[in-house]
């Protein structure tokens, strides 16, 4: 959702959409967009809007009228799942080639600490403490508690190493 109250929604194939009045009308906004497989959406505190894609990482500045890819230092196109914590640190998760952060809006990726390169990160949150988890198919839960400086993993009393949400 952004800040001024539209809601953006990615699909699987038909890029984002999105709606001004609370999800009574959809309208797709996808220029400059090279990926229409959006895994993931994310909002800043600026309103400036992430979009994840099969095809790499794309921001937007204008609510979702045009997209740029934004996923400089970042190895791999495939972006699964964003997470912004209060402190404005972007985390991405990739399909295989683990956890990256940025702390320019976008503008430059690093690897996020001490983060397995060959972890397929599924999804991303963080808590009020701006702790962030990261749910891995087969790798089960990961935190850090240091903006991604080390990453441990959090899996006891799971039933399965495979977390999708």
């Amino acid at each position: 959702m952004a800040g001024n109250g539209d809601i953006f929604a990615g699909t699987i194939g038909g890029g984002t959409f999105l709606s001004v009045d609370n999800g009574e009308s959809w309208v797709q906004v996808n220029n400059g967009l090279t990926s229409l497989r959006v895994w993931s959406v994310a909002l800043n505190s600026d309103g400036v809007v992430f979009a994840g894609t099969e095809g790499g990482l794309f921001i937007s500045t204008d609510n979702g009228n045009s997209w740029s890819q934004a996923d400089n230092g970042m190895p791999g196109r495939c972006i699964d799942a964003i997470v912004i914590n209060s402190d404005g640190v972007i985390f991405a998760g990739t399909y295989d080639r683990g956890i990256f952060r940025s702390v320019d809006n976008g503008g430059t990726w690093t690897l996020a600490g001490d983060c397995p390169t060959g972890i397929c990160v599924v999804a991303m949150a963080h808590n009020s403490a701006d702790e962030v988890f990261v749910g891995t198919a087969h790798g089960g839960v990961l935190r850090s508690i240091d903006n991604g400086d080390t990453w441990t993993q959090v899996n006891s009393g799971l039933p399965s190493a495979w977390i999708n949400a």
